[in-house]
C-alpha cells in the first residue's frame, strides 16, 4: 500500500513550479550569497525531476528529497537573512506552512502529523535563534500563525484520512481482506497499458478451489468462510510484495504477477497450489500472460480457459494457455460459467 498521497504527475508539477519560482525568489532577496546558491538549488531540483520522470526513484522517495531540500533552503535563508527580523519571520511562516502540508503527503500513514509538526519545529528553530530576545513578540506572532495553521490542517487531515479509509474499504473484500474484483480490473488495465513488443511482461493466475461446495454442505458456511480466509492468508504470505491477490468471486481468486512471463508465473502457480493444499483444500489454477492488444476480458478469458482445462484434467493442477485450445474449449467466459453452474464444477 502506498505510504503517501502524492503521485508522479502531481509531484512533477510541484517541482516544475518551484523551479520557476526559485530564480524569482533569489533575485528578490538581492544578496550575493542567495545568487551563488541558485545553480545548486536549481540543479538539485532538476536532478530530482529527472530521477522521478525516468522511474529511477518513486514519488514518495523524490518527495522526501524535495522536502529535505526545502528545509535546508529555509534554514540557509534564515542564516543569510539574519539582519532582517521581518524577513526571518516571513521565511519561517512561509516554509513552515507550505512544507508541513507537503509532509502530510509523503510521510508514512501513521506518522503524518508527527512529520508536519517536525517541519514546523525546524522552521521555528532558526527564527527563535535570531528573534529571541530582541524580537520576541515577532517570534510569538510567527508561532501563533503556525499554530492556527497547524490546527486547521490537522482537522483537514482527519477528514482526509477518513475519506481515504472509506475509499480503501470500497476496494477490499470484507471477508478475506484481499482486493476485490473492481479494484483488480483497474490494475489489470494498467498492466495491459505497459504490454507490447518492448513492454513489460505480466501474467495472471485464475484460481478456483476444488469441491468447495462440499465444505459448505458438510461443515457449514462459517467453515467455508474460514477456509477462504486461510487460503487468502496463505497466498498473500507466499507471493512477492509486488504481486497482487484478489478475490475474484465466490471461491475464485485472481493473482496479478507484474514482470512475470508465462514460465515464471507457472512456477509461482505451482508454489501456490502446494501452499493452498496445506490449508486443507485443493485448487485448480489457470495461467495466462498478457499480450499486445489484450483487453481485461480477453486476458482473463485465456486464464479461465486454462483453468477449465485443469478442472477437466482432474483438478488440483496448473494449466497454462500455452495448451492449444481447440474449438471445443474456445468459448467465452460466460459459456464456461454456464457449464460450471450446470455441472456443479464451480462449487462442487
Amino acid at each position: 500500500m502506498p505510504t503517501g498521497r502524492l503521485n508522479r504527475t502531481a509531484l512533477t508539477w510541484v517541482i516544475v513550479s518551484v523551479l520557476v519560482v526559485t530564480p524569482l525568489e533569489t533575485v528578490a532577496l538581492d544578496t550575493r550569497v542567495a545568487l551563488l546558491t541558485l545553480p545548486f538549488r536549481a540543479g538539485a531540483l532538476l536532478v530530482n525531476l529527472y530521477l522521478l520522470r525516468t522511474g529511477r526513484i518513486g514519488p514518495i522517495g523524490c518527495g522526501r528529497a524535495f522536502l529535505a531540500q526545502g528545509l535546508l533552503t529555509m534554514v540557509g535563508w534564515s542564516l543569510v537573512l539574519a539582519p532582517d527580523p521581518d524577513r526571518v519571520a516571513l521565511e519561517a511562516v512561509a516554509y513552515g506552512t507550505i512544507l508541513s502540508i507537503f509532509a502530510l503527503m509523503i510521510a508514512p500513514r501513521s506518522q503524518r502529523r508527527w512529520w508536519a509538526a517536525g517541519v514546523v519545529a525546524i522552521a521555528l528553530l532558526p527564527a527563535a535563534i535570531h528573534l529571541i530576545p530582541d524580537d520576541t513578540i515577532l517570534f510569538f506572532q510567527a508561532c501563533a500563525v503556525l499554530i492556527v495553521h497547524g490546527a486547521a490542517i490537522a482537522v483537514l487531515d482527519v477528514h482526509t484520512h477518513k475519506a481515504e479509509e472509506a475509499g480503501a474499504m470500497a476496494s477490499i473484500d470484507p471477508l478475506t481482506g484481499l482486493l476485490n474484483r473492481r479494484s483488480m480490473v483497474k490494475r489489470l488495465d494498467q498492466r495491459i497499458a505497459l504490454a507490447g513488443p518492448e513492454g513489460e511482461a505480466s501474467s495472471v493466475l485464475l484460481i478456483d478451489l476444488d469441491h468447495f461446495k462440499s465444505i459448505n454442505d458438510s461443515r457449514g458456511h462459517l467453515a467455508g468462510d474460514a477456509a477462504l480466509v486461510d487460503v487468502a492468508d496463505a497466498m498473500t504470505s507466499t507471493v512477492r510484495p509486488t504481486d497482487q491477490v484478489c478475490r475474484w468471486g465466490g471461491e475464485e481468486f485472481l493473482v496479478l504477477l507484474p514482470a512475470s512471463g508465462l514460465a515464471a508465473a507457472t512456477h509461482t502457480a505451482e508454489r501456490l497450489r502446494t501452499v493452498i493444499a496445506g490449508t486443507g483444500v485443493t485448487a485448480s489454477i489457470g495461467v495466462a500472460d498478457v499480450r499486445r492488444g489484450d483487453t481485461v476480458s480477453e486476458w482473463v478469458r485465456r486464464a479461465d480457459l486454462a483453468l477449465y482445462a485443469a478442472k477437466r484434467d482432474g483438478r488440483n493442477r496448473v494449466s497454462t494457455d500455452v495448451v492449444q485450445v481447440t474449438r471445443r474449449h474456445a468459448r467465452s467466459v460466460a459459456d464456461l460459467d454456464g457449464e460450471r453452474t450446470a455441472a456443479g464444477t464451480t462449487s462442487a
